[in-house]
């Protein structure tokens, strides 16, 4: 069962959304709304390596277009480094760009568009996310005066409406988890206001993204972050990394220190990976932070989409 669920943003978010945050929200839903037995239950599927659903990334809309990871490619056979500036200019626009539309990203899962030479570059293929600073005095809790107060800065961002794309395996959890995106705001400074959303959700039938899910080739590209997985062939996989070190949620509970995670090494989004084996899920739980008193864990299943070519390489 494959759903859409449509995030429109009511004001700003505090940081960028990742499937790793979404899965944090739906974790907190499913505790508050349910209960603690339910979450541990369903994080013990997890942890078994089966998950009941995936999360991918979000796949922000512009002017009524989805706009996917871009896929990691290679340059293909033109020297851009010769020639005319206008080929370095090409060159420069296709690396930075981090998005690629719907048309475009279809074409390289069909096996149309195979390297950086044969996609056409738009004004939208930047992050449709605007970085703030919010400028702050801090307050002096005994004469409630900024007096002798400290100025500094605090990110927000402004993002579009976006969607992320949910792949339940079982579909009992499929209320708990549309319930708990519902309920739960999502990223930093909950608390002032940020990370609210206008949440709707539709199951998608007959609509193209179901048949890539399907394992019938080796090579896979990630919509969501996603942890290292044995069955990744690393060398005959196109990939990006990126480290990340979360802080441990204290919206909901009064936390008596601040923690921090585990430092996590992630693929990106728009990875394009190698499989040994065929299956349905890749990726893991991992802990994140393991005290006396809890353990936190770190989403990092990928969701994935088989590129569809008769050998099956990228």
């Amino acid at each position: 069962m494959l759903v859409e669920v449509a995030f429109k943003p009511k004001g700003l978010v505090g940081s960028p959304i990742r499937s790793f945050t979404l899965f944090g929200a739906i974790c907190w839903g499913i505790k508050y709304l349910y209960s603690e037995e339910k979450l541990s239950d369903t994080l013990s599927e997890f942890k078994k390596g089966k998950p009941p659903f995936l999360v991918s990334s979000p796949v922000y809309e512009v002017g009524g277009t989805l706009y996917f990871p871009k896929p990691q490619m290679k340059l293909g056979g033109k020297d851009y480094c010769e020639g005319t500036k206008e080929n370095y200019s090409k060159l420069k626009k296709l690396k930075k760009a981090s998005l690629v539309d719907e048309e475009t990203f279809r074409g390289f899962l069909e096996g149309r568009i195979k390297t950086l030479a044969d996609i056409k570059i738009t004004k939208t293929q930047g992050i449709p996310i605007k970085k703030l600073l919010i400028p702050h005095a801090s307050i002096n809790r005994i004469t409630n005066t900024t007096t002798g107060g400290e100025y500094y800065t605090e990110e927000a961002y402004h993002v579009n409406t976006f969607k992320v794309f949910i792949r339940f395996f079982d579909t009992s959890y499929t209320e708990p988890v549309l319930s708990a995106l519902r309920f739960v705001p999502i990223g930093k400074n909950k608390s002032t206001g940020f990370g609210h959303f206008e949440v709707e959700a539709k199951e998608l039938k007959e609509h193209w993204i179901e048949e890539y899910l399907q394992p019938e080739s080796d090579n896979m590209v990630l919509i969501s972050e996603s942890f290292y997985d044995p069955n990744f062939d690393l060398e005959r996989s196109l990939y990006d990394t990126f480290v990340y070190t979360g802080a441990v949620e204290n919206y909901y509970e009064r936390m008596t220190r601040f923690l921090w995670k585990k430092r996590m090494l992630y693929l990106s989004a728009g990875s394009v990976m190698h499989v040994k084996q065929r299956k349905y899920y890749y990726g893991s739980l991992k802990v994140a932070l393991q005290d006396n008193q809890r353990t936190i864990y770190q989403y990092g299943f990928a969701f994935g989409l088989f590129v569809r070519e008769g050998n099956g390489t990228a």
